[in-house]
C-alpha cells in the first residue's frame, strides 16, 4: 500500500492510498467509497507517462516571502511549477525582470553569443585504483572491491588514446580528468598520458584535470602540472577532514607544493569538501580554507555525503540536522551574496544564475539526468578500455561496468535506469531544477535519505535564485503538494 499513489483532480495532488486509507477510516466509509468520491486516478510510480502526467497537472507551489528590512510582517507569494520552471506571483502577476536579474540575463547572453561552447566530449580515465586514504566514507572502501590490474605499459596507453580520439574526431574540445583511486599514486602514466594526449589530440582545444587527495605533491609534479596547465581539484572537508586518514594540510612541504599550484593555477585550483557528521557548515568550510590559504579559493559541488552501503551510513549527517543544516547554507550564502567579493562560491552562483537566466527563457528546455556522467559525450574508461557507468564504481565484477571501449560504440552509454521522469518523489519538488532526480544508478536501501540530504543541499540554492528574483525578499516556507518533505 506504501507503493501505491492516485491523482485528486479537485486539487490537483498526488497521495499516497494509506492517505486515503486514513481519511476512509477517520470517516467510517471504505477507501472504495473514498476512492470513488474523490474521483481519483491511479498513478503507476513506474511508469513515465504516468509520473509525465503528474508533472504537468500538479498544483503549483506556494512560496512565503518576507521583507526583511520591513517594520511590519510583510509577507509575498509566488507560484511556482517546478516542472516547466514557472514564477509567477499569487495575485497573478508577471515576475519581473529587476536590474540585476536583467545584468545576469546579459551576461549569459553575451557569453553565448561570443564566448559560445565548443563541441566537448569529456573521459574520466581511471589510472589506478589503489589509494593511500581510507576515507570513511568513500563509495569504492564500502564492499569487497577487487583492485585488478591495468596495463601501464606504453603500447597500451597510446592504443586506448587512439581509441579515445576515433570517438571524439568530431569535437572541437576534448576534456580528461584521471581519476583513482589516487591518480597521484601512479605519476608515471599520468605523465605518458599527458605527453600522448598533446601529441594524439594536438589540433583539438585539449584540457586536463586530477582529482587528488593532495598528500602525493612534489618539486617535480608540481611544476609538470604548472608547465601543462593541469586543473588540479584536491578532495578536503576543511574542519571535516577527521573523516579523511590524513591531513595534508598540516604538513609544512606539502602545503608549501599547494599553495604555489594555488597562486600559479589560479581559477585551475580548486578545492571540493564533503560535508559529513564531522562538519556540515559552509561558513566553517570557507573560513578554514581562507585562514590555510589568507584568500578565498574556488570551491567544487558542496555535497553532503551519499549513503550506499551500511559502512557509510553512520558517517552521513544526521537525518535530524538536515534542516539545520539548509537553513544554515542559505543564511550563509546569503552573507555572502552581499559582501559581494570572490567568495570561493563562483561555481555555486554560476548554477544560481543559470537557474535565473531560464526562468525567463522563452521556451522550456528539458532537464537532463542529475549526474553529469549519464551525459552522452562524457566516457568513464580505465587503461584496458572497460567502461563504467560513474568514477566511483569502477571494478569489472560491478553491474557499473557497462562494456569495453573496443567494442562496437553503438552500446558505449547505458540508457540511466532511474531519473526525475521516472521518480514519483520528484514530481513537484521544489529543486527538481538542480537535483533532477538525483543519482541514476542508486536506487538501493539508503535512496530515502539521499534524496532528504541533496533536497536540503538543494534547497538554499533555489532560496538565494528566489531573493535575487524578488530583489532581495527572504524566503520563509514552500507549502504544497510534493511528496519529499522533511
Amino acid at each position: 500500500m506504501e507503493n501505491e499513489f492516485v491523482y485528486i483532480p479537485t486539487d490537483k495532488t498526488v497521495q499516497s492510498i494509506q492517505f486515503l486509507q486514513t481519511i476512509a477510516d477517520e470517516t467510517n466509509n471504505t477507501l472504495d467509497d473514498v476512492k470513488t468520491a474523490l474521483n481519483v486516478k491511479s498513478i503507476d510510480p513506474d511508469s513515465k507517462e504516468d509520473i509525465l502526467f503528474l508533472n504537468e497537472n500538479s498544483t503549483p507551489l506556494k512560496i512565503t516571502l518576507f521583507d526583511p528590512n520591513s517594520q511590519t510582517q510583510y509577507t509575498k507569494s509566488l507560484l511556482f511549477e517546478p516542472y516547466r520552471l514557472y514564477l509567477v506571483w499569487e495575485d497573478g502577476t508577471p515576475l519581473y525582470s529587476t536590474d540585476t536579474v536583467n545584468d545576469i540575463i546579459w551576461n549569459i547572453d553575451t557569453k553565448k553569443k561570443y564566448f559560445a561552447k565548443p563541441t566537448r566530449m569529456e573521459f574520466r580515465i581511471i589510472v589506478g585504483r589503489g589509494c593511500n586514504f581510507r576515507c570513511k566514507y568513500c563509495d569504492q572502501m564500502d564492499g569487497n572491491y577487487t583492485w585488478k590490474d591495468l596495463d601501464t605499459s606504453e603500447k597500451n596507453l597510446e592504443k586506448l588514446l587512439y581509441q579515445l580520439y576515433s570517438i571524439s574526431k568530431d569535437k572541437e574540445q576534448i576534456d580528461f580528468v584521471f581519476w583513482g583511486g589516487e591518480p597521484m599514486l601512479y605519476w608515471d602514466t599520468i605523465v605518458t598520458l599527458t605527453n600522448k594526449i598533446q601529441c594524439i589530440f594536438k589540433e583539438k582545444k585539449v584540457r586536463l584535470g586530477i582529482i587528488t587527495n593532495g598528500s602525493l605533491f612534489t618539486e617535480e609534479n608540481t611544476d609538470f602540472i604548472i608547465k601543462n596547465d593541469i586543473t588540479v581539484t584536491i578532495s578536503h572537508d576543511g574542519p571535516g577532514q577527521g573523516m579523511r586518514s590524513n591531513d595534508p594540510f598540516k604538513d609544512p612541504e606539502s602545503m608549501r607544493l599547494i599553495h604555489k599550484l594555488c597562486d600559479q593555477l589560479e581559477n585551475s585550483f580548486c578545492l571540493n569538501p564533503v560535508f559529513s557528521k564531522e562538519n556540515y557548515s559552509h561558513k566553517k568550510v570557507n573560513e578554514y580554507f581562507y585562514t590555510i590559504f589568507h584568500k578565498y579559493v574556488r570551491l567544487g559541488e558542496l555535497s553532503p555525503v551519499q549513503v550506499v552501503g551500511d559502512k557509510i551510513y553512520d558517517q552521513k549527517i544526521p537525518e535530524d540536522q538536515l534542516l539545520v543544516y539548509a537553513k544554515e547554507t542559505y543564511q550563509y550564502l546569503l552573507e555572502v551574496l552581499s559582501n559581494g567579493a570572490n567568495s570561493g562560491y563562483q561555481q555555486t552562483f554560476e548554477g544560481v544564475c543559470k537557474f535565473i537566466y531560464n526562468v525567463f527563457s522563452d521556451y522550456f528546455v528539458e532537464y537532463d539526468h542529475g549526474c553529469p556522467a549519464t551525459n552522452e559525450n562524457i566516457y568513464t574508461v580505465d587503461l584496458n578500455g572497460d567502461l563504467f557507468t560513474c568514477q566511483s564504481f569502477t571494478t569489472k565484477e560491478s553491474d557499473h561496468c557497462y562494456g569495453n571501449i573496443y567494442k562496437d560504440s553503438s552500446t558505449f552509454k547505458p540508457v540511466a535506469p532511474k531519473t526525475y521522469k521516472n521518480r514519483i518523489e520528484c514530481v513537484n519538488c521544489p529543486v527538481l531544477y538542480f537535483c533532477r532526480g538525483g543519482c541514476p544508478h542508486y536506487d538501493g536501501p539508503y535512496r530515502e535519505y539521499n534524496c532528504k540530504a541533496y533536497f536540503c543541499k538543494w534547497l538554499p540554492f533555489l532560496s538565494l535564485a528566489i531573493t535575487i528574483l524578488t530583489n532581495g525578499l527572504l524566503v520563509n516556507s514552500i507549502e504544497g503538494n510534493y511528496l519529499r518533505k522533511l
